[in-house]
């Protein structure tokens, strides 16, 4: 890794990409007090199965973003509202998730448009249980919230859980959030290189 590299992971709260084992994911996610029954990782084809999709590059890019909140309801198979780091207001080196009062309500309005490039159902194929007493995926909720984390962007993981955690509370319990962590798509792509 370069000094430059390191300087920009070191000031941005990120870590270099490194493929997590299951033990260090269940270790990580006890660490952001991610509750083990909603607690889940990525499978390396998500990214795959993005990249083969017939769409323009930059939603496929903005696909591919390591932080996330997609929200889904239960009687529309594409996301409602969407959020990525890219388009988050970066102040200070933090990621502003709500500056603009995108969380103030519920749905949220989100950062990002939604699309049609990734179903509800299409992204459940890749997901697996980080614990074995992970719940499964049945929505019984009225709305489905996928947080996309990370230990390559730990601040910005950080701060992003807490936001959509505190929108969520919005709902009276109607919501559900399924915790989804990217590191081992993440520690197979060669920054230095792309």
């Amino acid at each position: 890794m370069h000094s430059c590299t390191t300087v920009l992971y070191t000031t941005m709260g990120m870590k270099s990409p490194k493929s997590l084992s299951d033990k260090e994911l269940q270790r990580y996610s006890n660490k952001r007090n991610i509750p083990q029954n909603q607690s889940y990782f990525a499978d390396t084809m998500l990214l795959a199965y993005i990249i083969k999709q017939d769409k323009p590059k930059q939603q496929k890019n903005d696909h591919g973003q390591p932080l996330q909140a997609i929200y889904f309801n239960n009687t529309n198979p594409y996301p409602i509202s969407w959020s990525i780091n890219c388009r988050a207001n970066p102040r200070t080196f933090r990621l502003r998730w709500n500056s603009l009062g995108e969380l103030d309500s519920f749905p949220p309005r989100g950062n990002c448009p939604p699309d049609s490039l990734l179903s509800q159902d299409s992204l459940r194929t890749y997901l697996h249980p980080v614990f074995e007493n992970t719940r499964g995926l049945d929505a019984k909720n009225d709305y489905t919230i996928y947080v996309i984390y990370n230990r390559l962007f730990n601040r910005g993981s950080r701060h992003l859980i807490s936001a959509i955690q505190e929108n969520a509370s919005l709902t009276n319990g109607k919501a559900q959030i399924i915790y989804v962590n990217t590191d081992r798509i993440f520690g197979e792509v060669d920054f230095e290189n792309e």
